[in-house]
């Protein structure tokens, strides 16, 4: 078993809050993937076993949500907002820049593991208050930076054009910037 008996109690307690264990199934994928880093085959088979569900209703249920990992990300997540308005706010050219400047592309981490970039549909209704930054396309770290995160304090970020400043904003991913706080002339 890759879960621990920790994870594995704690997807039994999110089974008894439910009369039905598939309730707890969305629960049980976040503890397996918080546990392993992403939904390894193993750690799915895991949470079949200690479920007592069949592996396909398992998979095909963590497939069909985008917060699910199913390999591992860098160690800072980047991720562009490429919704329409995004588009027609400059997205491309940052994607772009992103791509020369960390040498991957989309859903690819740069070599030394340190970024992962992804894009999404505007994920900003799902923070409670989002912190909005100019990102400046020259502060973005390469992946040959010594350390890339901490020199250009970013960490892992959502990137939101943004109309008025003509800039792009930064949402934190879950668990925050970690450390990475915008000077008051970045904050909007």
């Amino acid at each position: 078993m890759v879960l621990s008996e920790n994870a594995r109690s704690e997807i039994r307690r999110l089974m008894a809050q439910f009369p039905q264990r598939q309730s707890a199934l969305l629960g049980a994928l976040f503890v397996a993937q918080d546990e392993v880093g992403y939904l390894s085959p193993d750690a799915l088979g895991d949470v079949a076993v200690v479920m007592n569900l069949p592996m396909s209703e398992i998979t095909s249920v963590a497939s069909f949500y985008h917060l699910y990992r199913f390999k591992p990300e860098g160690r800072h997540v980047i991720q562009l907002c490429t919704n329409i308005s995004c588009q027609l706010r400059g997205c491309g050219r940052i994607l772009d820049h992103l791509r020369r400047r960390l040498q991957v592309d989309v859903g690819e981490t740069t070599a030394d593991g340190a970024f992962t970039l992804k894009t999404a549909e505007e994920r900003r209704r799902f923070r409670p208050r989002p912190l909005h930054a100019r990102v400046d396309p020259k502060r973005i770290p390469s992946s040959s930076d010594p350390a890339p995160g901490r020199a250009a304090g970013v960490h892992d970020l959502e990137v939101h054009p943004r109309a008025r400043s003509g800039g792009a904003g930064r949402v934190p991913q879950a668990g925050g910037l970690r450390g990475a706080s915008p000077s008051p002339g970045d904050v909007a």
